[in-house]
C-alpha cells in the first residue's frame, strides 16, 4: 500500500478544506481481504485502508512533501 498523491485545497472564503488522496494497493495488499467482488475491495474495508495508510505516513509529511527518509524503512523493497 503506497500513497501516490496527496493534495490539500483550502478555501478561506467558505472555511472549508478538501483533501484528495490516491492510494495504490498491490497484490499482497489484496491478500488480507476476504472479498471476491468485481472491484476487489469491499466498500466496508475503505475505512480500514484509510486508517492503515494514516498510520504508515503519520509524522512523515511536512510542508506538502513526504519525507522519503522516514518512509523508506517501512515500504516494501518493490517500492524503493
Amino acid at each position: 500500500m503506497k500513497l501516490y498523491s496527496l493534495e490539500k485545497e483550502v478555501n478561506y472564503l467558505t472555511n472549508k478544506a478538501k483533501v484528495n488522496v490516491v492510494i495504490e494497493l498491490g497484490e499482497e495488499d489484496f491478500a488480507v481481504f476476504d472479498y471476491a467482488g468485481f472491484d476487489m475491495i469491499d466498500d466496508e474495508n475503505i475505512p480500514d485502508i484509510l486508517i492503515a495508510i494514516g498510520k504508515i505516513y503519520k509524522g512523515k509529511i511536512s510542508k506538502g512533501h513526504i519525507s522519503m527518509e522516514k518512509v523508506l524503512s517501512i515500504l516494501p523493497d518493490e517500492f524503493i
